[in-house]
Formats: structure tokens, sequence, C-alpha cells
């Protein structure tokens, strides 16, 4: 009876999950068969806790973000059809309910058609950018849902389907985290709900989060977080990604449904020339990213400087890693131990593939790589968890993940620019990487200062919009 209870309650949750807005436009599902929509922000305030865990489990979902809006959110309130002056009254949520009412940009529209093929051009036009959401959001929970007899067993022990999912990003597979015993769960969950409570706490007035008490029986790992909450934004969902409702550096925008979308194809775009094809979408084990650039990485305390993408499906954790662009492959200066290759191309600047075996290159040795090259397979050598992936960053040298603050450029401008796109004016849809060895006098590429600028050997070409002008730096 309990196991049928517990598919129902999984039925619910993908029906509630794949909610829109009441009053927007009902469209077709791929099946063609209509189905009734609410919105996903609807959800209490607090989610039930797993093994007996006593502090109050926030749900992301329902936390208001209440700060004010930065020079960013003003220009992206200002775009969408604000005034300067209505911007600077609107908080953070206020300015996403804003903008998921507008619809798609016609560049949204083309990025969505990348990342859903299975959607109409029809019903990506009449989609805004909160149905975009819900719609993403309902295709992650239905890609991480486990098998039956995994749902069974986390019944047994106590374990929910939300804490479930934010283990998924701290171990390599299902079977990993139920091989663990209960108590070493627990220390991980009690301080994953310590956290969201924290972040609650730094962007809502709401007093149920700056009230909540946590019991004197949980106070053992009650530690004062180190990471600048204030600096980071939650992000409902990343699609192919291993975690929803993950947290990210405000910097890279992921948080705007604009950016996002973009950056979504544009990670797929990167994953799919990494790995030359794309895996069936059949194994819930085989995902394609487990830390994107900027997410918050508490195994490496700080903000993530690239991509982490995996291939494993049948059996295969082992494919071959192939290069984006072509250039000249070479190791990246002090990182021989992490198993990286850097690919550097006079256009468009360094990329480097971490944690690879069977290296193309090795020591001071070097190669010249056309795009889709083999420079290595993917494994797990260096500062890694454990389990096989590339890290995919785009920066002369491997970044430390050990602050807040990105030092490594925008993985999805590059891909963005690489592929083709020749328009600077719409670069700022991917992101606004951090400012890192000098700026671009080029006058598109200066209206949005990006991190990696290294000049040819003339000392007239910016590495990363791949025009003529001139470099003014390193600062």
């Amino acid at each position: 009876m309990k196991s049928k209870l517990l598919r129902l309650s999984i039925a619910l949750l993908l029906i509630a999950a794949i909610a829109v807005l009441p009053q927007a436009p009902a469209f077709a599902l791929p099946d063609s068969q209509q189905t009734e929509f609410k919105d996903i922000r609807s959800y209490e305030k607090w989610l039930p806790a797993s093994l007996g865990i006593e502090i109050p489990n926030v749900n992301p979902s329902a936390v208001r973000d209440d700060r004010p809006l930065d020079e960013t959110g003003i220009k992206e309130a200002v775009k969408f059809g604000k005034s300067e002056e209505e911007a600077r009254t609107m908080t953070s949520s206020e300015l996403l309910d804003f903008l998921g009412s507008k619809k798609l940009t016609k560049q949204s529209q083309k990025s969505m058609a990348i990342v859903f093929p299975e959607l109409s051009e029809e019903q990506i036009r009449k989609m805004t950018y909160k149905d975009y959401e819900n719609y993403s959001y309902s295709k992650t929970i239905k890609r991480l849902t486990p098998d039956e007899k995994t749902l069974e067993e986390l019944e047994r022990r106590g374990i929910t389907l939300d804490d479930f999912f934010y283990l998924r990003k701290c171990y390599d597979d299902d079977a990993s985290i139920l091989a663990e015993d209960d108590a070493v769960l627990r220390s991980a969950l009690k301080k994953h709900y310590l956290f969201k409570l924290d972040y609650a706490r730094a962007v809502s007035n709401d007093s149920d989060y700056q009230n909540a008490v946590i019991p004197q029986s949980e106070r053992d790992n009650n530690e004062p977080t180190r990471y600048n909450l204030t600096l980071y934004e939650r992000v409902p969902s990343f699609q192919y990604y291993k975690e929803p409702n993950d947290y990210f550096l405000k910097t890279t925008n992921t948080q705007y449904y604009a950016y996002r979308v973009d950056q979504e194809a544009a990670a797929l775009s990167a994953y799919n020339a990494i790995y030359a094809s794309l895996p069936p979408n059949t194994d819930p084990n085989a995902y394609y990213f487990t830390n994107l650039y900027g997410t918050l990485s508490r195994w490496h305390q700080g903000a993530h400087e690239g991509i982490d993408m995996v291939y494993s499906v049948n059996g295969n954790n082992t494919p071959n890693v192939r290069s984006i662009t072509p250039g000249t492959a070479s190791v990246p200066v002090n990182n021989d131990n992490s198993g990286a290759v850097k690919v550097y191309h006079s256009s468009y600047g360094s990329a480097i593939y971490a944690h690879m075996t069977n290296r193309i290159v090795s020591g001071s040795g070097t190669a010249t790589v056309s795009a889709g090259t083999v420079i290595g397979k993917q494994g797990s050598v260096g500062n890694t968890n454990g389990g096989k992936h590339v890290h995919f960053e785009i920066a002369t040298t491997m970044q430390k993940c050990d602050n807040d603050v990105l030092t490594s450029s925008s993985p999805y401008l590059f891909v963005h620019n690489y592929l083709g796109h020749t328009n600077p004016l719409v670069w700022n849809n991917y992101g606004n990487p951090v400012k890192h060895r000098g700026v671009c006098d080029f006058a598109e590429c200066n209206a949005y200062v990006y991190a990696y600028h290294v000049p040819n050997a003339a000392g007239n070409r910016c590495t990363v919009c791949g025009y003529v002008g001139t470099i003014v730096g390193p600062s």
C-alpha cells in the first residue's frame, strides 16, 4: 500500500511540476495531449524532512528575494519595458514576475528550439518566459525521477525525493547514495537544510525564515556559512543538469530567463561537440552536467569556474573527448596532474578540458589539432570527488573554486562565438564574464567587459570577440 501511495504522490508531483500560470495560453505537449497547468511557485514555504531531521527545511521555490535590483537587473527590467525609475523600486522576485509574463524574444525562441526540439515553432512562439520555466522544470523532474525500486527504498529509509535530487550532486550515481549509512546522508542533508535557511534569511524579509528555530539537538553542524549568500541566486532548473533548485553566482545572470535559455543552448552545443553526439536520454544516471559555470560548489568551497560534463550511457563512462575548436594543444602551466589539455585558438582564446586520461599531450609537448580531434578520454584525474567527467573551462590555467569570484571567462560566450554568431550586440545574452586580463577597445566588445583578453603577436586582436582593435591592459 505504501508503494502505491508513493507512486501516486510522485505522479501528483509531476503533474504539479509541469504547471504554468493560469492566465498563460495553453500549448500542446509533444504528444499533442492537453494538460492542465498551474504556477509552480504555489508550494508551501517548508518541505518535509528526511531521516528525522528537525531543522526547518526551506522550500526554495517559495522564497521571495526581496533584495533591490543591481545594475544588471535594472537594465534587464528597462529592456523589457520598465522605466528606470520603476526598475529602481523593484525587488529581484518582482523582476522575475515581470519578466515571466513576457513573450520569448526571437533569440530565446531560437535557443529554446535547440534545447527542446520536440516543441514546434508555433508552440515556442506562444510561450512566455514563465511558460518556458515551467516546461523546463517539468522536463527536469521527469528526467530525474528514479525507478520504482529506488522509490520504494527511499520510502523505506525516509528520504524525500527533493533531498534525493540534492544528494545526486554529491554522488556519482543512485546506487552510491543508497549504499551510504543513514548517518552520513543525514549529516549531508542537515548542512543542506542549514544552507537553504541561511539563504532564505539573507534574501527574504519574511519573518517565518528569520524566526525559524534550530533545535538544540541539531546544532552540532550549525556553523556560520563561509559563503557570501547575497552573491548567489536560486535557479529553478537548468536543462540536462543534475540538481533542480541550485544556486548560481549572480554575475553569470543565469537567474534571468533570457540569459538562461541561451546558456542552456550553448552548454548543449558544447556537450554535443565534446562527445561528438548526444547520448540517448533513457538512463536516469546519464546526466549531462553535474556543475555549471558559477554554481556554488560546496565540494570546492566556492563558485565553479567551468562546466562539468558527464557521458555515462550503456556502461560506457570513458568516451573520447574532442576539442571544440582547432588550435594548439598543450598542458596548462602547473596543471600536469589534473588530466588537463589546453587548446589555444588565435581568435577565440584558450579552452581547458580537464580530468582526462590518455591525453594527446603531456609535459611540455604540443600538438596541432582540428575541431573534433580526440584529445583524451573522460576520466577522474586530479582534484575531483571520483566521478568520471570532463571539466570545460575558458582560461589559460585552471582557476581554483575557492572563493565567490569567477576569474575564468564565460564558456557560453566562447561556444556562442565559435559557432559563428557574428553580431556582438547580442552577446550580453550569454552572461557578463568578470574582467581578468584586460579590455578590448572594439566598441561593441567594450560594451560588455570580458574576462579573457590576450593580444596576438601584433597586439591588435581580441581573442574573445575575434575582431581587430586595441587591447587595453592587462590591468
